[in-house]
């Protein structure tokens, strides 16, 4: 039996429910909206984070593929410039470097990536093409460097005194060469020939400068498109590889480089 407390309270509690009102949830149709706003959200997120992920490895290749050409160029124009130096300048050079040893000799056309072999003497105090230094004063030693282009990996090589060739720097797809030839014997240059016309012309003792092309291309493919593209190497005129195929950053880097040793030193 109840007393008349608990009925009071039951009527009061039961007095403060309006007449008709229902408490209720979400329906299907506001669930499923919320479901779709949300997965909207999460794909522009997605396509945010792939931009920026995109953005970044483009940029990270770039920066590596202007790198390459940095040093590439910088190893180069090094040793190109040091080559006829010998350890006594009032002397002939052609007595440390004769006709059958010149102190700059290569091969190619510009078809197909040149080589250039660069001779200096050394007394144990100047970097070869592979970093390291031969010779010494009391010794002194002559240092032949070759460079060429490896065409299976595009890796640019070296070779000192005809030793095992060694990769130097990659990405590396072409190498053009011209020398500049002193023809009339007055001290400067009257026209640049290819490596094998030099040859033909028995001059490589007359060559006073170097004009150099390295084409250099990007890990991976960065430009939005394929297509064929024609660059220019000192002159000679060649198309990207397999038809421009793929999507490579590529750049021609051209140096000028005086052999200062010969320039000053009569021939």
């Amino acid at each position: 039996m109840r007393s008349p407390n608990t009925t009071r309270n039951i009527n009061s509690t039961m007095s403060g429910f309006k007449p008709g009102y229902k408490q209720s949830g979400l329906s299907l149709v506001e669930v499923m909206v919320a479901i779709v706003i949300s997965l909207l959200i999460l794909l522009g997120m997605t396509q945010m984070m792939i931009g920026n992920k995109k953005t970044y490895r483009a940029q990270n290749t770039l920066q590596r593929f202007q790198e390459n050409a940095r040093i590439t160029t910088i190893i180069l124009s090094n040793v190109i410039a040091k080559a006829g130096y010998h350890l006594n300048p009032s002397a002939d050079p052609l007595l440390v470097f004769p006709p059958t040893n010149p102190i700059i000799t290569g091969t190619g056309n510009g078809a197909t990536p040149d080589t250039i072999t660069v001779s200096f003497e050394n007394d144990g105090t100047l970097f070869d093409c592979l970093g390291n230094t031969i010779g010494s004063s009391a010794s002194p030693a002559l240092v032949s460097n070759t460079f060429s282009i490896d065409n299976a990996s595009n890796t640019l090589r070296c070779s000192v005194n005809g030793g095992a060739i060694q990769a130097l720097i990659s990405n590396i797809e072409n190498m053009a060469i011209r020398y500049g030839v002193d023809s009339s014997g007055d001290g400067s240059v009257d026209q640049y020939l290819w490596a094998s016309e030099v040859t033909t012309a028995g001059v490589w003792n007359n060559v006073l400068s170097v004009g150099i092309a390295v084409m250099v291309h990007s890990d991976d493919g960065v430009r939005p498109t394929a297509g064929t593209a024609f660059y220019s190497l000192v002159g000679a005129v060649i198309s990207g590889p397999a038809a421009g195929t793929d999507q490579r950053a590529r750049r021609v880097i051209t140096r000028f480089i005086a052999l200062n040793n010969r320039l000053y030193q009569a021939i």
